[in-house]
C-alpha cells in the first residue's frame, strides 16, 4: 500500500506541471522570464556569445554558404518564437541549451532573424561545435586519420541523405 501512494504521489508530482500548460488556450502567448545564463552550451565549448565566442580553427569554419546557424532566444523559446523564424523562411531542426535552436537558413534569413525581439543572438553551426572531441584532436593535430566506420548525424536525414551520400562519394 505504502508503495502504490508512493508511485502515485511521484506520478502526480511528475504530471501536475504538464496540467498546467494543457490548460492554456492554445494561441495564448506564454510570458518568458528572460534566463539567468546565456551560455551556449556544447561539447566543444560553453560560452556567452554577446561576451565571447570560442576560436575555431580556419579548416573548421563554416563556409560562407553556410545553411546551420544557433538561434539564441531572450529565454525559453516558445511556440510563438518558433513560428516567427519559421516565417522568416528557418527550419528549426534541434535545440540547444540554454534558450537556442539550431536552424536552418540562408544568411538572408538569418539575418531577418537577428533583429527580432526575442532573438538575442544568431551566430553560424560551425563544423567544429558538431564533432567528437576525438575526431577534433586528431584533426588538429595533423596527423593522418585511421580508416575506420564514422556515424554521420544529419540534422535532416529525410531530405540531405542523398546530397551527403554525393558529397562523400565525390571525395
Amino acid at each position: 500500500m505504502k508503495f502504490a501512494s508512493l508511485h502515485l504521489g511521484l506520478t502526480v508530482a511528475l504530471c501536475a506541471p504538464s496540467f498546467s500548460l494543457l490548460a492554456q488556450a492554445p494561441g495564448d502567448a506564454l510570458t518568458v522570464a528572460p534566463s539567468a545564463d546565456h551560455r551556449i552550451m556544447l561539447r566543444y565549448s560553453k560560452f556567452d556569445p554577446l561576451l565571447s565566442r570560442p576560436e575555431v580553427p580556419g579548416t573548421l569554419r563554416s563556409a560562407a554558404d553556410t545553411q546551420l546557424w544557433i538561434v539564441q532566444f531572450h529565454g525559453s523559446p516558445t511556440d510563438l518564437d518558433r513560428a516567427a523564424v519559421k516565417e522568416s523562411g528557418g527550419r528549426i531542426v534541434g535545440a540547444l541549451p540554454y534558450d537556442a535552436q539550431i536552424v536552418r537558413m540562408t544568411a538572408a534569413t538569418a539575418t531577418a532573424v537577428s533583429v527580432m525581439a526575442q532573438v538575442r543572438w544568431v551566430g553560424p553551426y560551425e563544423p567544429a561545435y558538431r564533432l567528437e572531441a576525438e575526431l577534433l584532436t586528431e584533426h588538429l593535430s595533423g596527423t593522418e586519420v585511421p580508416v575506420r566506420e564514422y556515424n554521420i548525424v544529419m540534422a535532416d536525414k529525410r531530405t540531405e541523405k542523398k546530397a551527403l551520400e554525393g558529397k562523400i562519394l565525390a571525395i
